[in-house]
């Protein structure tokens, strides 16, 4: 079989792909017979098929799919995969018997990668952290103004360090100032303590024992992210893209971030580790020499973090332009001179620190606090700064359904919400903590009745918790917004009866029906106008902190006279924020089991975790960066452009597990159409050539493409479609962008994620079923209720594997595939 460009499957040569699991005649034990198994009894469906058959490979979505459900068989095997993905097939205990899928169907599923993260309520204090790394790739494009853009993201990599700092200064005042510099020394000698061992101590030996436990903390954070890349960032793919490629998806390398993680992990670990030790430096002593030492060794370490971060050394884009070989250990070298500096500071605070100090407030934690916010606003501006520079450069670009989310400040906004809750995190923490020993009082924002058991805690903690209550007032216009909107959009298809045009001899359908599925297309038609709400929450949660924050700094006599007030506040504050991170903790640790609000709160989880860890290396690892290159690595393998590295199956085994190479056609669903173009991007040609696309349910344009615009723009798209047409890319805004591929996109207008790439399709009695890489599907497939009266159920975005139209277009794209493979 001869391909567009003189390639050709070797089949003839008897070219076989073993279907063992990770070796020939391999298994998992978690399936109910093996491969070899399956083929030796005449089970394996595949096997019934043609050598020139193409295969479909297919990838779920964020609903986290069995192979059972993608494959629409009751029994799959798994051949393929790394734990905890998996590549299944089907197997007929029966037979070889009918199939509802006329061809060989591989199910790639990796819910098992975002499953145990979610699963480990541990990941959920580090939503800040993850807010950078998404943050980063919402950059506007702005290649005209490269200096701009590398400015942004080295603003955006210090901000990130500056979130570590936020984290572990948070940990410094709970630990060292709240328990063991205030709040042991109150209770003293007081046998009911549950941790009085700890209270007979001393001042030096109580900071010390809490400096170490910081410094655990810290230590877990770099083993969780070591860990992490191990399974993640180090996953490399064989294959290799030819050319100078203007897609970043298509750079070799993208998705293989190892090194820059490694680099960066350094460095923050030593930031972390010296800003511990200088919090400690800075209490009451009685030896100034060894403040100064200490102060000083902590200022270099963090200085040199600071410098190194912003260098070019730990850039990702830097990086992908011009890999290499830099050596590592001069950023180990911080780490490990950030550990010694905590090391020495906790085993020397044990005499140093003064046992006689005043155990009341430590003004020098309370500055640091305010200090590291001071530095995050003073970052945000420039970051607000450069993106304005780089929106002024992309602005002739914008087209109609592509314009960027908030007009391109969708960077700062969530890099203002990852602050945000950061300081939530700082906030909840602290006064809960200081709740439960005592009672919190501020330095500036002084309690109603301060006594004996008040303890002091920074007084940003009260701006961060009373700003949520800005919140409410902005949750209630956000929901009358939406409602206005829904109202709006519902009257204006009703209106115009939109609905009944859409489905064929639909003149006599329901007032009913068409009601309800106007409805559906009103409410999905939301999530275009998710970015203003947004928005307004931020801001109103901006404008709380920054109240608050303007009165602890200008300390007014008149704020005493309010501090009854303040402390319902601060009181609904915190109950706020703890009920929110449990409730959200249940609901993450829930979702496996309940896959439909899966499919609300990990859609969310799925999409941040999808992008690499550029700015911020503690952060909850990327799963697509296993993810895309083992599909890779998987397609070339089918496709036949590379050789199985597993030796032969043993002789033994009749037949062998085995099928022959072929065209493969991916089908994506959700973020698995987000994956499939990204597994597209890191083919080489040859094998493009030898591939199709289907999407399902694909949000490239709607959500992808206006919010990560130099990732997913309209000509990434075009240049995505002129891959699969054999031909090379045209110029942005050519003819050439549109022409019909190997590529359908397949669409409903009552989903409230997915939506069309080029153009809003045609209804589908009025559209060619080849006109177009757009295609509408029916949902609900017709306005007439059953016998029962009951309409068909509408399926939104869900669904998918079990509607009869994708299987339609599928064939009608491995029909083209394998006619344009047989042209000569």
């Amino acid at each position: 079989m001869v391909g567009a460009d003189n390639t050709e499957f070797d089949v003839s040569a008897g070219k076989v792909i073993s279907l063992g699991f990770e070796s020939p005649a391999g298994f998992s034990g978690a399936d109910l017979v093996s491969p070899a198994q399956a083929a030796a009894a005449g089970a394996l469906v595949d096997a019934q098929f043609k050598t020139d058959q193409p295969t479909e490979f297919r990838i779920h979505g964020v609903s986290g799919s069995d192979g059972p459900t993608m494959l629409q068989h009751p029994h799959v095997v798994q051949v393929a995969g790394k734990s905890p993905t998996a590549i299944y097939r089907r197997w007929g205990p029966g037979g070889r018997g009918r199939l509802s899928v006329p061809w060989p169907v591989e199910a790639y599923s990796w819910g098992g990668l975002t499953e145990r993260p979610l699963a480990a309520a541990s990941w959920i204090i580090l939503t800040p952290f993850m807010l950078y790394n998404v943050a980063f790739f919402m950059l506007p494009a702005g290649e005209a103004k490269a200096g701009h853009h590398r400015w942004a993201r080295r603003i955006m990599r210090l901000l990130a360090l500056a979130a570590t700092a936020q984290f572990v200064n948070a940990a410094v005042i709970v630990l060292i100032s709240t328990i063991g510099w205030q709040n042991a020394a109150l209770r003293s000698g007081n046998p009911g303590w549950w941790i009085g061992w700890y209270t007979r101590l001393a001042a030096g030996p109580r900071v010390g024992v809490a400096l170490a436990v910081v410094g655990t903390i810290v230590g877990a954070l770099w083993l969780a992210s070591l860990w992490t890349a191990r399974r993640y960032e180090k996953r490399e793919t064989s294959a290799t893209t030819e050319g100078d490629h203007h897609w970043k998806l298509r750079r070799p390398g993208f998705w293989h971030g190892a090194a820059i993680v490694a680099r960066q992990r350094n460095l923050h670990v030593g930031a972390a580790c010296a800003l511990a030790a200088l919090s400690v430096g800075l209490l009451p002593t009685q030896y100034p020499v060894w403040r100064a030492v200490l102060v000083s060794a902590a200022a270099i370490v963090l200085s040199v973090a600071v410098t190194a971060t912003a260098t070019r050394a730990v850039d990702r884009e830097h990086h992908l332009d011009h890999p290499g070989n830099s050596s590592r250990s001069r950023f180990r070298a911080v780490a490990i001179a950030g550990a010694l500096v905590l090391v020495t500071a906790a085993l020397s605070s044990w005499w140093a620190v003064d046992q006689a100090a005043d155990p009341g407030v430590a003004p020098a934690m309370a500055s640091t606090t305010r200090a590291i916010l001071a530095v995050q606003v003073v970052l945000l501006i420039g970051l607000a700064i450069t993106v304005w520079a780089l929106r002024r450069s992309g602005e002739a670009q914008r087209t109609s359904g592509w314009q960027p989310f908030l007009g391109g400040w969708l960077t700062v906004l969530v890099s203002l919400l990852a602050v945000l809750l950061g300081g939530l995190l700082l906030a909840a923490t602290n006064l809960a903590v200081a709740r439960l020993f005592g009672y919190p009082s501020g330095v500036h924002l002084p309690a109603e009745r301060p006594t004996p058991a008040t303890l002091y805690v920074p007084d940003e903690a009260f701006a961060f918790a009373i700003g949520t209550v800005a919140t409410l007032p902005a949750l209630l216009l956000v929901t009358s917004m939406l409602w206005r909107t829904y109202r709006r959009a519902l009257h204006h298809l009703q209106e115009n009866d939109q609905v009944r045009a859409w489905y064929p001899d639909a003149e006599q359908a329901p007032g009913d029906a068409v009601y309800r599925v106007s409805q559906a297309w009103a409410l999905a038609s939301l999530t275009d106008r998710v970015d203003v709400l947004v928005a307004v929450v931020g801001v109103a949660w901006t404008l709380g902190v920054t109240v608050v924050e303007v009165l602890a700094l200008l300390a007014l006599p008149q704020v005493a006279a309010l501090s009854g007030v303040l402390d319902v506040l601060v009181t609904f504050g915190v109950g706020v924020s703890i009920v929110t991170a449990t409730v959200l903790v249940g609901v993450l640790r829930s979702t496996y089991a309940n896959p439909g609000r899966r499919r609300g709160i990990g859609a969310l989880w799925d999409v941040a975790t999808f992008w690499p860890r550029a700015t911020h290396p503690l952060a909850p690892p990327c799963y697509a960066e296993q993810a895309v290159p083992e599909i890779v690595d998987r397609v070339m393998l089918l496709t036949g452009e590379r050789s199985d590295q597993l030796a032969e199956p043993s002789g033994e085994v009749q037949p062998q597990p085995i099928v022959h190479p072929s065209p493969v056609l991916i089908t994506g669903y959700s973020q698995g159409s987000l994956i499939a173009p990204a597994v597209v991007a890191q083919l080489p040609r040859r094998t493009i050539d030898k591939v199709a696309l289907l999407t399902l349910a694909c949000p490239f344009r709607r959500l992808y493409g206006r919010a990560f615009p130099a990732y997913f723009s309209q000509d990434y798209a075009a240049e995505l479609n002129e891959l699969l047409t054999g031909r090379d890319a045209g110029e942005p805004g050519s003819e050439q962008a549109t022409r019909l591929g190997r590529w359908r996109n397949v669409v409903r207008r009552t989903d409230y994620i997915g939506s069309w790439v080029f153009s809003p399709p045609q209804a589908p009695h009025q559209q060619p079923c080849s006109a177009a890489i757009d295609v509408a599907c029916l949902d609900p497939p017709s306005l007439y209720p059953g016998p029962g009266g009951d309409l068909s159920p509408i399926h939104y975005h869900s669904d998918w594997w079990q509607d009869p139209l994708p299987p339609l277009y599928a064939g009608r794209l491995m029909a083209q595939l394998t006619a344009q493979l047989d042209q000569s």
